[in-house]
């Protein structure tokens, strides 16, 4: 699939996230305003940060790849204190994983990243939102937004706050959430200036206007596309050579075995087990030996008998 132009490019298209979320001077407000919509309540004071790499905890486990991570934190006469909630956000515009694993994987790693030292009673633990907004439905059931929580299945009135939750946003829903969300969701998708329909989708706008007008940015963007195509480039030839030569193997397997079995024909009938075992050699070095010694014997019977 080619690249987008940089004008062209959608909120939901990971560089274009990234690059509002790595700007000091737009990535506060604008996520400060989106999260603000999207949870349908007043976001505080916050830190934003941009696409990066979390190891994972042994050197043979997974690591993960966050797009934007938001901190929400308490502040203290200008001193920043405990982060008090995690937003995690995520566009996917690929309807290929097992969505609920993946975000229980998600969670799994933020925790232990946010898990204070010493922490032996867990109650530093800020809480957090997993979230993710896709271009497609997961759940099949046409709605705007699925909130994701624990409850107990014999009491589902007990109370259990263990501070997370899952969020999947889904901008081709129709049903559940509000109009503003609605107006959010189907900017975050198709980022034109004529879908900015409400004062909300016209800030994050403003941001993104700012954002495609960088120059520096627009030329970062096209190296990166530069070097994608490179990749696919080689990647496509790596796979020509590879199927090539694969193709080539098999035809030339498949030309000594022929060539063996009609020596044997003319020097007599070749038993079905040694003809399976002529068709079952794939080496071409132990059938090019097969292939003289089938030269060279006067008889089907002297052939069998001088191969392993």
């Amino acid at each position: 699939m080619a690249m987008k132009e940089w004008e062209e490019l959608d909120v939901l298209d990971n560089y274009l996230i990234n690059a509002v979320a790595s700007d000091p001077d737009v990535a506060e407000p604008f996520f400060r305003r989106l999260l603000s919509v999207l949870l349908q309540r007043d976001v505080g004071k916050i830190r934003v940060e941009a696409e990066k790499f979390i190891p994972g905890t042994v050197p043979d486990r997974r690591g993960i790849r966050l797009d934007v991570e938001v901190d929400e934190y308490l502040s203290d006469g200008g001193n920043e204190q405990a982060v008090t909630n995690v937003y995690d956000l995520e566009p996917h515009l690929r309807d290929d994983l097992d969505f609920p694993k993946f975000m229980r994987f998600r969670q799994a790693m933020l925790d232990s990243r946010h898990m204070k030292k010493n922490d032996n009673e867990f109650g530093h633990m800020p809480d957090l939102y997993v979230i993710l907004i896709t271009n497609f439905d997961v759940f099949g059931k046409d709605l705007m937004m699925y909130t994701i929580e624990q409850t107990c299945r014999e009491e589902p009135d007990i109370e259990y706050d263990d501070g997370l939750t899952m969020l999947y946003f889904n901008t081709s829903g129709s049903r559940g959430g509000s109009r503003d969300i609605k107006n959010m969701l189907k900017y975050l998708q198709d980022s034109r200036d004529d879908m900015a329909v409400d004062e909300a989708t016209r800030e994050l706008d403003r941001y993104v206007d700012s954002i495609k007008s960088n120059s520096v940015l627009k030329g970062d963007y096209m190296t990166v596309g530069d070097f994608i195509d490179n990749e696919r480039r080689e990647e496509r030839e790596e796979t020509t050579a590879r199927v090539t030569k694969e193709v080539t193997e098999r035809v030339t397997v498949s030309i000594l075995q022929d060539g063996i079995l009609d020596l044997l024909n003319d020097k007599g009938t070749v038993p079905e087990n040694l003809r399976n075992k002529i068709c079952e050699e794939t080496d071409h070095e132990k059938l090019r030996h097969l292939h003289l010694l089938a030269g060279r014997v006067q008889s089907v019977e002297e052939f069998a008998h001088k191969i392993p």
